[in-house]
């Protein structure tokens, strides 16, 4: 150690050689051809070990009779010492290369593995005449499921660009971005990911587990990558999406289903469809349930925070279910032990234990794992700062930080000594006071500066070993990716429209008849309010009155365009997993989930209006008028739905979604031309009388309720002051109560009037015309305004559709 405190050199000693050894050694199956044996290898490395070490404690206990002395101990040491660790890194790198030659000769050997890549080989083949292309599409993508995948990094870095300043004035109006800076999320990152093993990755909060996660599983929408990724040495291909799995740390579930009923759906929609029947999709089910162990609770409603359902652990291994239904062979996990207790986090990574242990690749961020938890890991990957800290067996770490110089207690938890030494090392010591932001010093060992570690790795042998093992592995599992290379060619979905299109239609039908806030909102409210109009209106032959419930029709339904868009939102969660792993396309998902699965339901709820409503008011009652009545409210309704499903893809958030809608929804309802007609509005405002989508709906609703009719009352509140031969005058005016009557020139003769309360009867025109609905509108007939009105239907079907398929939420 120098006389700054850093650490001089990596010092391996001879116990974590052997250790490192015996973990690294222990996990290879060589041929039994080959030209050193297992016990030979261990034999020979455990030799020159003990030798290198036994240099090392030599140089270390020899006397310093004189600098000169002195100086050649510590260079004997110096090479002592970098003797032990380039043993290390040599043996790590042979396991290595013998693990890929394992991997490789072990498909050579198996007589089943290469029939099914022969198989799959000759399904690549080009189909015969009259084949169709969903056929190869499918058969390629039974194929990509076949090969296990080694993932090699080289260099992987990541930055974005942050502007230096914020944009003037000019830059806003002129939509120009302020000068960036390139900032380095991460750096240099290089590694090897095999089948059948677990890696971790760790460290301090910001350090960059889950943005490394991302670029690995190609998970980023923003930002740059540099460097090399490598599947099976092949570049990734948009079949790979579906060989891989991506877990996000919040449970994104449908709360409405049981976990079976999740999984069957899963798998109807991600396994293909001509080559699967009902019952392998039942098996699928079945195993899954058993491996993540959720057998006991796989007919219990998921639920939600406001439903109650199954628990934390259960839900987290019920959404790496969702995952593993088409058995990808890489499996990528964000945080799988968030808010979970340890007892509940071991459960957790038991299954993912037993998802490794099957062959595939899988890897998971993690913070901060129990002893018991941290121990089922096979590899570590620790980040500080964005660089790599540590990169080799989880059980090594202890062992390579020791020989920094850091003292890990006996009752520690490896994982905790790694995260202290990275996130404390760099703090004073305890004699010397608080760290910087307050934080005390509990590691044992010397100071650093910060990003000692991420150097010293950068410029270590171990780290020039892993790239060297990197490019091995990527040249070595090259010819395992035959696959991957039938796959590159242009595969869009696994399943046509017509299938997934069908089961989103059951799943939609499903999730909606079982939640009781959709079932709420679709008819207890609706059924309150026509209730309470049907007792308020019950038998009315006043025009005005008949003409506020007309009014009301069309708006009880308007309102739908903001009452679902929490729900839309909520399931928007589900569509943005499932589409980032190409399930299916937006539009069957549009129509089957939302559109036609919401079709009986709206049905129904306007069938529950009219039924109330209609015939308690003495709405025009023929057959015409009352289908054509609920054709006028039902293309409504479902246009001020299609208004809150575009606004629902729209928004990032409920809040912003319903702030989107408002004044689409406001405008509508003020310039319909009821609130205000026609005639009476500004010029200037005249456009969004024609903008609405609800004025061609309340002029249809009105003219098919009033046209031809008669037999509408009213009172007569005429002013008196304008004098008619039905007003009762006399001339002598001296006895006119001025607060019943008022004297009034009559023929130019005074005289005292007054108007008796009479009921005027009027036709169903003068209603319209009254309120500046049919022949006094813009537009006066009745399928004139209904075509106007699916027009509107057509424009925000188009543009809900338009903004679910284009808008990407979820900037990563």
């Amino acid at each position: 150690m120098d006389s700054s405190g850093r650490p001089d050199e990596v010092d391996i000693t001879d116990s974590s050689v052997a250790r490192l050894n015996e973990m690294e050694m222990s996990e290879v199956s060589l041929k039994p051809d080959d030209d050193l044996t297992t016990a030979e290898s261990t034999e020979n490395l455990t030799r020159t070990a003990s030798a290198s070490s036994a240099s090392a404690a030599a140089a270390t206990a020899s006397p310093s009779a004189s600098s000169s002395s002195s100086a050649a101990a510590k260079q004997r040491q110096y090479r002592a010492r970098s003797s032990v660790a380039s043993t290390v890194s040599e043996a790590m790198s042979r396991m290595e290369r013998r693990l890929s030659y394992r991997d490789a000769t072990s498909f050579e050997r198996n007589p089943r593995a290469r029939a099914a890549s022969s198989t799959a080989s000759s399904a690549a083949a080009p189909s015969a005449a009259g084949e169709s292309k969903k056929d190869t599409r499918v058969e390629m993508s039974v194929r990509v499921r076949a090969a296990p995948v080694t993932i090699a990094f080289e260099e992987v870095s990541y930055y974005v660009d942050v502007p230096d300043r914020d944009r003037t004035w000019a830059e806003v109006f002129t939509m120009r971005q302020a000068p960036t800076t390139p900032k380095y999320l991460l750096k240099n990152i290089t590694g090897h990911l095999r089948p059948g093993t677990l890696t971790c990755l760790m460290g301090p909060s910001g350090a960059g587990k889950t943005t490394l996660l991302d670029v690995l599983a190609g998970r980023k929408n923003q930002g740059h990558i540099e460097g090399k990724i490598t599947f099976n040495g092949k570049g990734r291909t948009s079949a790979l999406r579906r060989q891989l799995g991506y877990v996000e740390q919040t449970d994104t579930l449908m709360a409405t289903l049981t976990p079976r009923e999740l999984l069957r759906f899963a798998a109807r929609l991600k396994m293909p469809s001509q080559t699967t029947t009902v019952a392998e999709v039942e098996q699928r089910v079945q195993e899954v349930l058993d491996m993540l162990g959720i057998e006991g609770c796989a007919d219990t409603i998921i639920g939600s925070y406001a439903v109650r359902g199954i628990s934390g652990g259960q839900a987290k291994r019920v959404n790496i279910g969702v995952e593993l239904v088409t058995h990808p062979m890489i499996l990528y996990l964000d945080e799988p032990t968030t808010g979970l207790d340890s007892s509940t986090a071991f459960e957790v990574v038991q299954a993912v234990r037993r998802i490794a242990d099957s062959g595939r690749t899988v890897v998971c961020t993690i913070h901060q794992p129990p002893a018991v938890v941290f121990a089922m890991f096979d590899g570590l990957l620790l980040l500080t700062a964005g660089e790599v800290a540590y990169n080799g067996p989880a059980a090594g770490a202890a062992a390579y930080f020791s020989a920094l110089g850091y003292e890990c207690p006996a009752q520690m938890n490896p994982a905790d000594f790694a995260l202290q030494v990275v996130s404390q090392a760099h703090l004073p010591l305890p004699a010397d006071g608080l760290g910087p932001d307050g934080t005390e010093r509990q590691l044992r060992g010397p100071v650093v500066e910060e990003g000692f570690f991420a150097e010293r790795y950068l410029h270590s042998q171990l780290k020039d070993e892993r790239l060297r093992s990197a490019l091995l592995l990527r040249r070595e599992s090259s010819f395992r990716g035959m696959s991957l290379r039938a796959a590159a060619q242009p595969i869009v979905f696994l399943n046509g429209r017509w299938h997934n299109f069908r089961v989103l239609f059951d799943r939609g039908i499903l999730t909606k008849r079982r939640d009781q806030s959709y079932i709420f909102t679709r008819f207890v409210r609706v059924g309150f309010q026509a209730i309470l109009f049907a007792l308020l209106f019950a038998n009315s032959t006043a025009y005005y009155s008949v003409f506020s419930v007309v009014l009301f029709s069309v708006l009880v339904f308007a309102f739908s365009a903001t009452a679902f868009i929490g729900g839309l939102i909520d399931d928007r969660l589900y569509f943005q997993r499932e589409r980032s792993s190409a399930t299916y396309q937006v539009m069957p998902y549009f129509l089957g989930q939302h559109v036609l699965s919401d079709l009986p339901f709206e049905l129904l709820q306007i069938l529950l209006w009219v039924g109330i409503v209609y015939w308690s008011v003495g709405l025009k009652n023929t057959v015409d008028a009352v289908f054509v009545h609920v054709l006028i409210i039902f293309i409504t309704s479902n246009a001020s739905l299609n208004i809150g499903r575009t606004f629902s893809a729209l928004g990032a958030d409920y809040a912003s979604a319903v702030a989107m809608s408002t004044p689409v929804v406001l405008v509508s309802n003020i310039f319909m031309g009821f609130f205000i007609q026609y005639p009476s509005m500004p010029v200037y405002w005249k456009w969004a009388y024609f903008a609405s989508y609800l004025t061609p709906s309340m002029n249809a609703v009105a003219i098919n309720n009033f046209q031809d009719t008669t037999g509408w009352t009213t009172t007569s509140t005429t002013s008196s002051t304008n004098v008619s031969s039905s007003y009762t005058c006399q001339t002598d005016y001296t006895t006119c109560d001025n607060i019943t009557r008022t004297i009034t020139s009559l023929n130019g003769t005074d005289a005292c009037c007054y108007i008796p309360t009479t009921s005027l009867t009027l036709t169903g025109d003068e209603v319209l015309t009254a309120f500046g609905v049919g022949p006094a509108a813009p537009v006066s007939g009745l399928w004139a305004n209904i075509f106007i009105l699916i027009a509107f239907w057509v424009f925000w079907f188009c543009t809900a559709y338009l903004s679910l398929r284009f808008k990407k939420h979820g900037k990563r």
